[in-house]
């Protein structure tokens, strides 16, 4: 049992490295669709990285964003990079969105493909990565806990980060 154990655990890790490869291809191939995304790139700027995968149809997409703009200034003046991905069907009905309703974060549609080789299942999806483009925690659907413990961890993340540097 423990060579199974064993065996599956290395061919688990085989299979997350060639998925993280995928998704930075994928992330590389995203166009920006507000000025602040504009010369921005989604991979490793060696800081540590939120993305916000949501839809403008989505109440409570528009909720998180809401909630993490406040937050957004300060956690850039820690090190952290927050960038927000568009999975509409189209790249028109995000940039109509964001035409009626600007988000002060940098922005880029990522459409079905997006949704697929980062394998959302609900939104609003957060994942924070570390500066070496490894994910190191998921959020999927919002609520005032997730989010609690989701700035937490994020919080704790930078404190450590430029303890590092």
């Amino acid at each position: 049992m423990a060579f199974f154990m064993a065996a599956h655990s290395a061919i688990a890790g085989v299979r997350e490295v060639d998925l993280v490869q995928k998704q930075k291809q994928t992330l590389l191939s995203f166009p920006p669709i507000n000025p602040k995304a504009k010369g921005e790139s989604l991979l490793g700027s060696g800081k540590v990285r939120l993305l916000l995968f949501w839809a403008s149809w989505c109440p409570y997409c528009k909720q998180a964003i809401a909630d993490l703009t406040p937050a957004y200034s300060q956690w850039l003046t820690k090190g952290a990079a927050f960038y927000v991905i568009s999975i509409d069907e189209t790249q028109a009905s995000a940039e109509t969105y964001l035409s009626r309703s600007p988000i002060r974060m940098p922005v880029w549609w990522g459409g079905i493909k997006a949704k697929k080789d980062f394998q959302i299942s609900s939104l609003p999806t957060i994942l924070i990565l570390d500066d070496n483009n490894r994910i190191l925690s998921e959020y999927a659907g919002y609520g005032g806990e997730r989010y609690a413990y989701m700035k937490k961890r994020l919080n704790r993340l930078l404190q450590n980060h430029v303890e590092d540097e």
